[in-house]
């Protein structure tokens, strides 16, 4: 019994570069050493009362950072959904729309 129904689908994705760089990069972050936080916010939090306001800073910049995505990702989301809208509209509004919609 010849089991050939996975075997080319199998062989065609172990053959792929991205597969290649997916398992370099697993190796390349489960060899580094354990994360340590950047030199510049360790020394900010520690240096008194100008280092509340780098502190501060760094807090408002990483909710920017964290938000950004979404931002982005909401808004093109929005776009599209207004362009369906607009071209349903559009639709409607041909002669003979009706008997399409049927």
């Amino acid at each position: 019994m010849k089991r050939t129904y996975a075997a080319p689908i199998l062989r065609r994705f172990l053959s792929s570069r991205l597969v290649g760089v997916m398992v370099l990069g697993i190796l390349l972050f489960s060899l580094g050493q354990e994360a340590w936080g950047c030199p510049t916010c360790k020394d900010g939090i520690d240096g008194g009362a100008a280092g509340g306001n780098l502190a501060r800073g760094f807090y408002w910049s990483i909710l920017f950072m964290m938000a950004m995505p979404f931002a982005l990702i909401g808004s093109f989301a929005g776009y599209m959904y207004w362009q369906v809208r607009r071209a349903r509209q559009s639709q409607s509004e041909e002669p003979g729309s009706a008997e399409l919609a049927r």
